[in-house]
């Protein structure tokens, strides 16, 4: 016998929750449940992970056994190397929440003229601490040809010197060169120790 009729029961519909998920490791905000997003986030926040506790860098650690110095990069150096200025330029926007990359380049585009980008080494092994970049694009209040733009280094190797070894380097290539405000605590403690006389005075007009 055929059945008089057919009853079908409809699957319960289960409402994913879904709440906005901010990332302190990438900067970046997300929606929980979400395919797409959590997948784009998840990419990010591995290449964030990599720069809070870098490798080794064996591509670095030749250049640097090479030169016995820090290497300027600038439009004309490998693009791993401005890649790896620019990753960390990213890095910066986002811990202080600029409204733009001070680098003039990007993953696949070299940096513009006037601009000079340095990778900051933890160790003899090439691993890359930080990072820093010099702009002569537009000049200091006080016409300063050159002005440091930005430097970050991961917070396990702050602290450690680093910056401190490298700075007489960089005032007897680049002069008396105006800091780009405003400077994080840090930075200002940092430079009233090891800046020139100049750099000092200017502190008194930086407003964190």
């Amino acid at each position: 016998d055929l059945p008089a009729g057919l009853c079908v029961i409809p699957r319960r519909h289960r409402e994913l929750k879904q709440e906005n998920i901010e990332c302190g490791c990438s900067g970046l905000s997300y929606l929980s449940n979400t395919p797409s997003e959590t997948r784009a986030h998840r990419q990010v926040h591995r290449r964030a992970a990599q720069l809070l506790d870098p490798v080794p860098n064996a591509r670095l650690d030749k250049r640097l056994e090479k030169t016995g110095q820090l290497i300027a990069i600038d439009t004309q150096a490998p693009m791993w190397m401005q890649k790896e200025v620019y990753r960390r330029a990213v890095k910066f926007k986002r811990d202080f929440r600029y409204d733009f990359v001070q680098w003039a380049g990007d993953d696949v585009n070299p940096v513009k003229s006037g601009w000079h980008g340095y990778l900051l080494p933890a160790g003899p092994d090439g691993t890359i601490a930080g990072a820093c970049a010099f702009s002569k694009v537009q000049p200091g209040p006080r016409d300063e040809q050159w002005t440091l733009a930005w430097v970050w280094v991961a917070p396990k190797f702050r602290s450690q010197g680093l910056l401190t070894a490298h700075w007489p380097g960089f005032i007897e290539r680049y002069g008396d060169f105006f800091i780009e405000p405003p400077m994080s605590d840090a930075m200002q403690r940092f430079v009233r120790s090891h800046g020139t006389e100049h750099q000092v005075a200017y502190l008194n007009h930086y407003e964190v």
